[in-house]
């Protein structure tokens, strides 16, 4: 199991997806950067898009597009050592311990386009941010990290707005405005599973009965965990097992 970029995606799509138009009509929604969306939506639409911009007239408005900025490492957000490999769970299927490392925060920005003709269409949605993201501008976002952790809430801000009507064509005649969000988010690198082993240790003790004696002992594989669990089972050289006698 591991939490990476696309969970974020995901759910943030999920989250805007719940927007409506003025008269309650929903708002289409696509994953694009601002420069690929009508081109986006049009190819979902199958409207052909060509080498021109004619194709935007076709285009059903209003829609809205999410595009994901960089992530950026959020270390005042780390309290441990993020190297450190921690015990999960005990898999007894498979004899093994599943491990993994702490958290590993980062901040998401995440833009969100509307694209709409009417100012009407504007205040719906803006009203909708600001009836969603309550208290400081925040709301929560529920995060699947699987079993034995399960889901977690993330804050995300709404961090402010911009007109940019005027970036576009004058003559398309569509208004473009931009939400922009920030994700307080954690993300969960790939488990690791550690089998537990039998290893020889040879020579630990001798008396009259047992020389050269063996015995089998269950490790831990990884190299984090100093413990050796020692079994009863001690071995005579011709292979014979015999009753452990008390170590010193």
């Amino acid at each position: 199991m591991s939490v990476g970029i696309e969970a974020y995606d995901g759910k943030m799509m999920e989250l805007f997806s719940a927007i409506k138009d003025y008269d309650g009509a929903d708002i289409p929604l696509i994953f694009a950067r601002p420069d690929r969306a009508f081109s986006t939506l049009a190819l979902t639409l199958g409207i052909p898009v060509g080498d021109t911009t004619k194709y935007k007239e076709s285009i059903p408005l209003p829609f809205m597009s999410l595009f994901r900025l960089d992530p950026t490492p959020a270390p005042e957000r780390q309290n441990t050592n993020d190297r450190y490999f921690r015990g999960i769970y005990n898999d007894a299927e498979k004899r093994a311990m599943v491990k993994s490392t702490n958290f590993l925060p980062y901040n998401i920005t995440y833009q969100l386009e509307l694209w709409c003709r009417d100012i009407i269409t504007t205040n719906a949605v803006s009203d909708w941010i600001r009836w969603n993201f309550v208290r400081g501008a925040e709301t929560m976002l529920e995060i699947d990290f699987g079993y034995p952790i399960g889901k977690k809430d993330k804050y995300t801000f709404y961090r402010s707005s911009s007109d940019n009507t005027e970036l576009e064509t004058e003559d398309m005649g569509f208004r473009r405005v931009s939400f922009d969000f920030e994700v307080w988010a954690n993300m969960l690198p790939p488990y690791i599973s550690v089998p537990t082993v039998l290893t020889v240790q040879a020579d630990m003790y001798v008396d009259e009965v047992v020389e050269d004696s063996i015995f089998y002992s269950a490790v831990d594989t990884s190299g984090t965990n100093g413990d050796t669990y020692h079994t009863n089972k001690q071995i005579d050289g011709a292979g014979e097992q015999v009753a452990s006698p008390a170590l010193n």
